[in-house]
C-alpha cells in the first residue's frame, strides 16, 4: 500500500514538472510582458494607494537596474508605452502621483502599505518616510513584529485600537523604533477584563518618548493607582484620556503634577465624584475637561471649578446629579463649550445663570427634558452664542419658546431633537434670525417635508435646512 502511494506521487510530480517546462515555453515564445501608458501607470498606482487595490502585476518585476545607472526618464514624455525597466524603477510621473496623494493624506491603514509595497521599492520607500500619522490594527505590527515601525522614519501619531496585544514587553520596545512618537493612542486594547494591558513597569518604559504630548488609554480597566502615578511623571503630556478605566477618587490625585496639561478626559468612569473636580483644580493649564457619564457629579463639585481659569472646554452628558445651580460661582470661567446633554435633572431655574459666560459659543442641552419656555428665556443673554442644540422626546418647549432665540446675534446652527410641540409657525419665526446659516430638525411630530417645503420661499435662500423625519411622517 505504501509501495503504491509513493509511485502514484511520484508519477504526479513528474508529470507536473514537464508541464511546467512546457508552460514557460510557451509564455516565453509569446512574449506577455505587459507594457502601461504613463497615464494607466499613475491611475493604477493611485488606485492602489488610496483604496488598497493590488497594483498591477509586471512579469520581470524583479528586474532591477544596476545601482550605478541613474533614474531614465522615456524619451518621449507623450510616449504611449513605458518600457518595463523603467516601470520597475518607477517612472518619475509615477512618483510625483504619489507625492500629491501624500500631501493630500497622510493617515493611512494596511492596505494603502501593502498597495505601495506592490507597485515597486521606491513607492514604498517614499510612502514610508512622508508618513507622520499610523492607525493599522495592532496585528499589523506585533511585538516580534515591531521592527516595521522603523521604516516610519518620521512617524508622529501611532493609533492602536480593538486588540488584545500590547503588554509591557511591547511598551518597552516601543520607544527604540519610534522616538520621535508625539501622539500614542491606545484604545480598547484590552478586551478581556481578567486582566490589564500592562502595569507601571509598561508605563515608565514610555518616559523614554520625550516628545510624547498626547496620550489615550482609554477602555483598557486601567484602575491601578500606581500606572497613574507612573504616568504622573511625563511633564510633557498636555492630552490625556483615560475614559472608560474603571476609576476611583483614589486613582486622581497624582494628575495634579502635570503641570502642562491641556485636555483631561475622565468620561465613563461612574465611579468618580466631586472629590475628582476637587483634585484637579491645581491644574492650572487645563482648557478642556470631560467627566462625561460620571452619574455621582453634582452642583457642589462645579463650585471647585471656579479656579480652572483658563478652561474653556467643559463636557458634563449624561451627570444625572447636575442640575445647574453649581454654575453660580463659576461666572470667571471664560468657558467657550458646554455640553449638558442628559442632564435629566437640569431644569429652568439651572439655566438662569448660564447668561454669565459671555464666550460661550455651544451649548447642548438635548434631553434636558425639564426645560420650558421659560427656562428658553434665559438663554437669550448669551450673546456669543453659535450653535445650539435642545430638544427631547418629552420636551414641552412649543413655538413661543423658539421665538426667544430671535434675539440672539451670533447665532448660525439651530438643532431641534424631538420636539413634539414645534410646528410650522415655530420654524418661522426661527427663520427670521438674521445669521443663521444651518437648521437642523430630527423626529420632530408635527414637522415633515411638506411643512419644510412650505416654509422654504420664506426662508432666507443660503439657510441650509437638514430634516430627519419621523418613521411614521
Amino acid at each position: 500500500m505504501l509501495l503504491a502511494g509513493f509511485l502514484f506521487f511520484f508519477a504526479v510530480s513528474v508529470f507536473l514538472f514537464f508541464k511546467g517546462k512546457q508552460w514557460a515555453a510557451v509564455l516565453q515564445r509569446n512574449n506577455h510582458t505587459p507594457t502601461l501608458p504613463i497615464s494607466q501607470t499613475c491611475d493604477a498606482g493611485q488606485t492602489a494607494f488610496t483604496q488598497g487595490i493590488r497594483a498591477p502585476k509586471v512579469k520581470d518585476r524583479k528586474r532591477r537596474l544596476p545601482a550605478q545607472v541613474p533614474h531614465r526618464r522615456a524619451p518621449n514624455q507623450n510616449s504611449s508605452l513605458v518600457p518595463p525597466s523603467v516601470w520597475t524603477e518607477c517612472h518619475p510621473d509615477v512618483l510625483a502621483c504619489l507625492q500629491r496623494l501624500l500631501v493630500q493624506d497622510r493617515s493611512v491603514g494596511k492596505k494603502a502599505i501593502q498597495s505601495c509595497r506592490l507597485v515597486n521599492r521606491h513607492w514604498y520607500r517614499a510612502f514610508c518616510k512622508s508618513m507622520v500619522e499610523l492607525a493599522p490594527k495592532l496585528r499589523v505590527f506585533t511585538f516580534w513584529d515591531l521592527g516595521a515601525l522603523q521604516k516610519f522614519s518620521n512617524l508622529k501619531k501611532l493609533t492602536l485600537r480593538d486588540d488584545n496585544i500590547v503588554s509591557d514587553s511591547w511598551l518597552h520596545e516601543l520607544p527604540k523604533v519610534t522616538p520621535q512618537l508625539e501622539t500614542l493612542v491606545l484604545r480598547f486594547v484590552v478586551t478581556s477584563k481578567r486582566r490589564e494591558a500592562f502595569t507601571k513597569d509598561g508605563i515608565h518604559s514610555l518616559l523614554k518618548l520625550q516628545q510624547l504630548k498626547h496620550l489615550e488609554i482609554a477602555g483598557n480597566h486601567f484602575c491601578r493607582k500606581k500606572c497613574v502615578k507612573a504616568i504622573s511623571t511625563m511633564q510633557n503630556l498636555t492630552y490625556l484620556d483615560f475614559s472608560e478605566n474603571e476609576l476611583e477618587d483614589a486613582c486622581i490625585p497624582p494628575l495634579r503634577d502635570l503641570v502642562n496639561l491641556e485636555t483631561l478626559i475622565l468620561g465613563g468612569n461612574p465611579q468618580l465624584t466631586n472629590r475628582t473636580i476637587h483634585c484637579i483644580r491645581e491644574l492650572s493649564s487645563l482648557k478642556h475637561f470631560s467627566v462625561r457619564g460620571c452619574e455621582r457629579m453634582t452642583d457642589k463639585g462645579l463650585a471647585h471649578l471656579a479656579e480652572l481659569t483658563t478652561l474653556t472646554s467643559l463636557d458634563l452628558r449624561t451627570c444625572g446629579g447636575i442640575k445647574g445651580n453649581g454654575f453660580a460661582q463659576c461666572a470667571q470661567i471664560p468657558l467657550q463649550r458646554l455640553d449638558l446633554m442628559g442632564c435629566i435633572f437640569l431644569d429652568d431655574d439651572g439655566l438662569t445663570d448660564l447668561g454669565q459666560f459671555k464666550f460661550l459659543k455651544f451649548l447642548d442641552l438635548r434631553m434636558c427634558s425639564r426645560i420650558t419656555d421659560v427656562g428658553m428665556e434665559c438663554l437669550k443673554t448669551l450673546s456669543s452664542l453659535v450653535d445650539l442644540r435642545i430638544g427631547s422626546s418629552l420636551s414641552i418647549i412649543t413655538n413661543a419658546g423658539l421665538s426667544h432665540l430671535l434675539q440672539l446675534p451670533c447665532l448660525e446652527q439651530l438643532t431641534l431633537f424631538f420636539m413634539q410641540h414645534v410646528s410650522f409657525q415655530g420654524l418661522e419665526s426661527v427663520c427670521l434670525i438674521e445669521t443663521l446659516k444651518k437648521l437642523t430638525v430630527i423626529q420632530c411630530a408635527r414637522i415633515d417635508a411638506a411643512v419644510i417645503k412650505k416654509l422654504q420661499p420664506r426662508s432666507p435662500p443660503d439657510l441650509i435646512i437638514d430634516l430627519y423625519p419621523c418613521s411614521g411622517n
